[in-house]
């Protein structure tokens, strides 16, 4: 894991160190007193915090975006006990913490929140949506224009392969390809999964990401012909060599958390993002 750090730098996370000692660690690199890590200039006064130095609030709080698969979650879904802790710890201190997940709200977003306390927007499916996932109120929505829509699933008829859609209450396929592991290998369709007879129907739902699924061996060939067919007009999206995602122009959850910051009259020097895979990076 990398911190892509609040002036720019990035900070390499000492492997040997557990996850939750990580994030704790980053934590306490813009909590504690004296620390220096988000601005050498600013320091912190307050009653000592949990995890032994003085907390207190900081001028224009910053904000902190956390992945969540493979960054505060494991690879069997649990997040650490020091997890919550650790978050706790900067919110105490005056920064706001949000999620910023390529999952959809459905997918157990909305309880990780509760559980570590968060309000407010978080960012989910890869950007495109920026929404209170209490209240269902949406701050930002990035669909999928018609046209783009159409090419899209063009592409990937010529390619053979079979896209998965995801709107803003579920995802639909016409059939599920094979080896995808993010819907139960029954294959029954949920309340946030249904199948279609024609995807292209669902143009004014809208669409907000089409995921298509060439496989680790067809990964690189396939991503490297969505980029050059679509160029700038679609942001391509993955975290694995199963698949990618392809979404509006310009969304990611760089662009998002941009933008969340810009409604909090925060300057991006001021904002730090914990992420492990390449849909961290931007």
């Amino acid at each position: 894991h990398t911190v892509a750090g609040v002036s720019g730098a990035h900070v390499a996370c000492d492997a040997r160190r557990s996850r939750a000692e990580r994030l704790a660690g980053v934590a306490r690199r813009v909590a504690l007193v004296g620390d220096g890590v988000h601005d050498p200039g600013r320091r912190l006064e307050g009653e000592a915090g949990r995890a032994g130095g003085k907390v207190g609030r900081l001028e224009g709080p910053p904000l902190v975006a956390l992945d969540l698969d493979g960054t505060i979650i494991d690879a069997r879904g649990r997040l650490d006990p020091a997890i919550p802790d650790a978050v706790a710890l900067a919110s105490a201190a005056g920064v706001d913490v949000v999620l910023a997940t390529g999952r959809s709200p459905w997918s157990g977003v909305a309880e990780l929140a509760e559980r570590l306390g968060l309000r407010g927007p978080q960012i989910t499916m890869q950007g495109a949506l920026l929404s209170d996932l209490a209240t269902g109120v949406i701050h930002d929505i990035r669909a999928i224009n018609a046209d783009l829509y159409d090419e899209v699933l063009e592409f990937a008829d010529g390619l053979g392969l079979d896209p998965i859609v995801g709107l803003l209450h579920g995802h639909r396929a016409e059939r599920l390809p094979d080896g995808v592991e993010i819907f139960p290998p029954t294959q029954l369709e949920t309340r946030h999964f249904q199948y279609v007879d024609d995807l292209a129907r669902l143009v004014m739902a809208p669409p907000l990401r089409v995921y298509l699924p060439p496989g680790p061996s067809r990964h690189p060939a396939v991503l490297a012909a969505a980029a050059a067919r679509f160029d700038r007009r679609a942001s391509l999206v993955w975290s694995d060599r199963s698949g990618f995602e392809l979404l509006a122009p310009g969304t990611n959850k760089g662009e998002a958390l941009r933008g969340l910051a810009a409604q909090r009259g925060m300057a991006m020097a001021e904002v730090a993002a914990v992420g492990d895979a390449p849909n961290d990076v931007e």
